[in-house]
This record gives structure tokens, C-alpha cells and sequence, in this order.
């Protein structure tokens, strides 16, 4: 099997880099990548140029990630591309180092004031309008009913309840004076989504697990208790 490398460019006057990938010839004559890319392709026009061809696996690996270096695609480093990976991650089966905690690329560093307004550009760019992959559409009653199955009857395992308990151990929920006038702020002028509608009442009937009915019961006497201490 050979393995392919590839840059995509720009179809502008001064053609830009903005894409690495590897892959088969299968691969290759795939145009669409992501979200990002998709937008591009659609503003500046597609020219992927096949610059690696071998039959050595690593060695595209290799060049794909040192061209996304080069070429200055990588998304979150504040590059102008489309890569959301350092690349060597193909879909082979390969095993690659995991990319979480100290073995991610930006472990222990923070993005730039630069590099998190250009993310945002980006994003606008990809995500908005009728460039955003939902756009004029609807779930279907069946993706619907497939969501709701999902998140019905889910819990925290204990040992994650005990971690979240512990992280917000001395820890208040009130707001900060602050961030009560920077949330108030950023509401003024706009309109409530749900200014003169009516809410009608909910469509299914909510399930509670027996435990979820038992820590409600209890929440309630525990306020009730508080109430008649209080008075």
C-alpha cells in the first residue's frame, strides 16, 4: 500500500498553504477534511498538491508532522490552516503516544491574546450561518428520541462525584460583583429568546431514577428542616 502526503493550497493569486494530510489515494481524492477546511475551500478555492508518495507508513507520518510545522497549519498554535492535530495520528491502527496531559503539545503553555483572536476568526468563519453544519435543519423524531435514551438514567460514578466534591471544597457559587456587572453588560440591549412565547408543557414525561427520587426527597425535608430552624 502506498502512502501519500499532501498540501492543500489556495487558489488565490499568491496560493496559501492551509492543510496537511496523509493518506491512501482513497483518502487523497476526498476533498472534505473538516469544518474549517470546508469554509476555506469554500471562499478561496482547492489545489492539493501530492508531494510524498512511499510505501513506508512512519516516513509520511514523519513529513506530514514536519510540515505542519513548517507550513504554520496547526489551528491551535494560532496558525492560518485548518490541522486540528500535529499529525502522526492516522487512522491505520498505528499506536501513537496519547495526546492528554504532559504528552499534548500545549501542556503548560497559554494561548496568546494573537493567537486566541485568530481562533475566534476561525471559527466564525466555519461555524456560522449557513455555514454551520445544522443550518436550516432538524433532528429527526428518531435522532431525538436516540438523544434522549442517552442522557436518561445517567449518573457520575462515585469516585467522579468524590473528585468534583473535593475540587470545589472552600469554594463559594456566588458570582463575583465583577462578573455580576460583566454578565450585565454583556445583556444589555438584547432581547430575551423567549420574549412573548408561551411555555407549554414539556412533551415527554421525565423519568427519575429511585435513587434521584430518594435525593430529592431528602433535599426537600433537609430544606424544610432549615426553614422552621430559621423561623
Amino acid at each position: 500500500m502506498k502512502f501519500k502526503v499532501y498540501v492543500d493550497y489556495t487558489k488565490e493569486e499568491t496560493p496559501r498553504p492551509f492543510y496537511i494530510g496523509k493518506g491512501s489515494e482513497k483518502r487523497v481524492k476526498l476533498e472534505k477534511r473538516n469544518k474549517l477546511h470546508t469554509a476555506i475551500v469554500a471562499k478561496y478555492g482547492l489545489d492539493r498538491r501530492v508531494i510524498f508518495e512511499s510505501d513506508d507508513e512512519i516516513a509520511a507520518f514523519d513529513l506530514e508532522k514536519k510540515l505542519i510545522v513548517e507550513f504554520n497549519t496547526y489551528v491551535y498554535d494560532g496558525g492560518w490552516g485548518a490541522n486540528f492535530t500535529l499529525g502522526g495520528e492516522g487512522g491505520t491502527g498505528m499506536k501513537y503516544p496519547n495526546r492528554r496531559g504532559e504528552n499534548h503539545p500545549m501542556w503548560g503553555k497559554k494561548h496568546t491574546e494573537e493567537s486566541k483572536r485568530k481562533n475566534s476568526e476561525s471559527n466564525k468563519v466555519a461555524c456560522t450561518g449557513e455555514k454551520n453544519a445544522m443550518f436550516g435543519k432538524h433532528h429527526s423524531e428518531e435522532t431525538r428520541k436516540k438523544i434522549g435514551d442517552n442522557q436518561r438514567g445517567w449518573h457520575q460514578t462515585a469516585e467522579a462525584k468524590a473528585l468534583i466534591s473535593e475540587a470545589l471544597k472552600g469554594k463559594t457559587h456566588v458570582c463575583s460583583d465583577e462578573s455580576k456587572k460583566k454578565i450585565s453588560e454583556s445583556r444589555k440591549g438584547k432581547e430575551p429568546w423567549n420574549k412573548g412565547k408561551k411555555i407549554g408543557p414539556r412533551k415527554t414525561k421525565r423519568i427519575f431514577s429511585e435513587q434521584a427520587l430518594k435525593n430529592i426527597a431528602t433535599a426537600a425535608k433537609n430544606r424544610k428542616k432549615r426553614s422552621s430552624a430559621d423561623e
